[in-house]
């Protein structure tokens, strides 16, 4: 469960999350998360506990929005290469045929 404090100057509710907090809510497990660090992708955690670190929820979101933004890059790289080897016909046959799939 997320941990919900109170700025004290606004009062608004500030959402942290620890590790399980992030599998269970956005499915990074505890591999992908150190390999996030390993990376240097990750956000700085917020807060630092004795044993435990927790990241405000928009870092997290953005994080997440970033990374499903380059797998999405990243696919469409790959099918333009593989696109690319078809004759010009079938290649804007196919590019259509993806724009139509659901």
């Amino acid at each position: 469960m997320s941990i919900k404090p109170s700025c004290p100057n606004c009062g608004k509710q500030i959402e942290l999350f620890g590790p399980s907090d992030l599998k269970d809510v956005f499915g990074i497990g505890p591999n992908a998360l150190q390999h996030a660090r390993e990376r240097g992708v990750l956000p700085q955690p917020w807060l630092h506990l004795n044993n435990r670190n927790l990241w405000l929820r928009a870092d997290i979101e953005s994080f997440v929005s970033e990374r499903g933004r380059k797998k999405v890059e990243s696919t469409v790289k790959d099918l333009m290469n593989a696109l690319s080897g078809l004759p010009e016909v079938e290649r804007e046959e196919a590019i259509k045929l993806l724009r139509e799939a659901k």
